[in-house]
């Protein structure tokens, strides 16, 4: 059972011994306090089975294959709507299944009801869910994974492309909680774009975040602020500056002749009248000397 509120992190998984009556055992006693009022969930089990299947031509391969090809057992965090699970070996050219399993009973659900997905090359900036609950769609069935996951594609596509001068992309696990959250409201603004395209209020149809976002990239790029990782390192590339130089500069007085440096000659303000000009007639006008220090 789950006692508590799962992704609250104050949720634990802990297993029920003899129900009588009203009464719910526990076998070993909680590791966190709970209020009196926390709410209780009876759960199918506290593990998730993953499995694998080869991608032959593009299509689903079969239950059988994939029941073959049992790679990991998950234990369930309760302190997350998602347990992650990261294929070490894997690409897209295999296709994932997982099941839930209670090793207490040894009972699994059918990996027949199972949903297969193919897997990704590159692993995902952030999650579904949390695209969902950005865009405000939590309690919207009508709005499907796979529709969020088009706007995730998209996102991380622009964030790449973005980045690429300056980082190794795409990034790699664990993600910048930084970038997850560019990630995130990118995502959401595409696809309050594409629900709410008939609506002119930046925060009804999506552009406020998708310009928050954008704002949030273009300071990666200036190298306003850098991606570091979880050892607090940068991570961005060697000599990647962020931005464009340009000569002359603040250094090109004190820099030597022989690579191109030298004082200032002249400012326009030594610079006295108006440039020569001929007028259609053949009549000059203005000063000769002009572009000459006075």
């Amino acid at each position: 059972m789950l006692i508590g509120t799962a992704s609250s992190k104050t949720g634990e998984l802990i297993q029920a011994g003899t129900i009588s009556g009203l009464s719910i055992p526990l076998v070993i006693n909680t590791q966190l306090a709970h209020n009196q009022h926390d709410s209780v969930y009876a759960l199918f089990g506290n593990q998730l089975k993953v499995y694998r299947a080869p991608n032959v031509d593009g299509m689903q391969p079969a239950d059988s294959v994939f029941q073959a090809n049992l790679i990991a057992t998950v234990n369930i965090d309760p302190n997350d709507n998602e347990t992650l699970y990261t294929d070490s070996t894997g690409s897209g050219n295999y296709w994932y299944k997982y099941t839930y399993y209670n090793p207490t009973t040894d009972n699994e659900t059918d990996i027949a009801s199972a949903t297969a997905v193919r897997g990704n090359f590159t692993a995902d900036y952030c999650s579904l869910d949390e695209i969902r609950r950005e865009a405000g769609f939590k309690y919207a069935p009508y709005v499907t994974d796979d529709q969020i996951d088009e706007k995730r594609q998209a996102a991380q596509d622009e964030i790449n492309g973005a980045l690429d001068e300056f980082y190794d992309t795409p990034l790699k696990p664990p993600i910048n909680s930084k970038l997850k959250q560019i990630c995130i409201v990118l995502a959401a603004g595409y696809l309050l774009e594409a629900q709410f395209s008939a609506f002119s209020g930046p925060k009804t149809n999506g552009q406020d975040k998708i310009d928050w976002a954008e704002a949030e990239l273009d300071k990666l790029i200036m190298k306003e602020r850098v991606l570091v990782g979880k050892d607090g390192k940068p991570q961005d590339l060697p000599g990647a500056t962020g931005g464009a130089d340009s000569w002359p500069n603040s250094s090109t007085a004190t820099t030597p002749t022989s690579q191109g440096g030298a004082p200032r000659l002249f400012r326009m303000g030594d610079i006295q009248g108006q440039p020569m000009t001929v007028d259609e007639s053949g009549n000059p006008s203005g000063n000769l000397y002009y572009g000459r220090r006075w």
